[in-house]
């Protein structure tokens, strides 16, 4: 996002040197309340569903347990970190 964002930051503040930029996936729109805060969310909640509703429930289903596992254990976050392959 960060790329996307600077470009479209870049064309905003220089228009006399920039006449155009790709900001294709940036959250332009976010911006002054024009989207719902949870629009991000909606849509792609809403393509896993149309995709498989198997697969929309199970990833619906995990969210409990990923919120139980990192708040009820010591060292949760420690494994969700290794689970996924996260940043740490």
């Amino acid at each position: 996002m960060g790329e996307c964002m600077q470009a479209a930051w870049f064309r905003l503040k220089y228009p006399h040197i920039a006449v155009g930029a790709l900001a294709s996936s940036a959250p332009l729109l976010y911006f002054d309340d024009i989207t719902p805060s949870d629009g991000l969310h909606s849509v792609v909640t809403n393509n896993f569903r149309e995709a498989s509703e198997n697969c929309y429930n199970t990833i619906k289903k995990s969210w409990s347990e990923i919120d139980r596992i990192a708040v009820h254990q010591d060292d949760g976050l420690d494994i969700l970190t290794e689970k996924f392959q996260t940043c740490e």
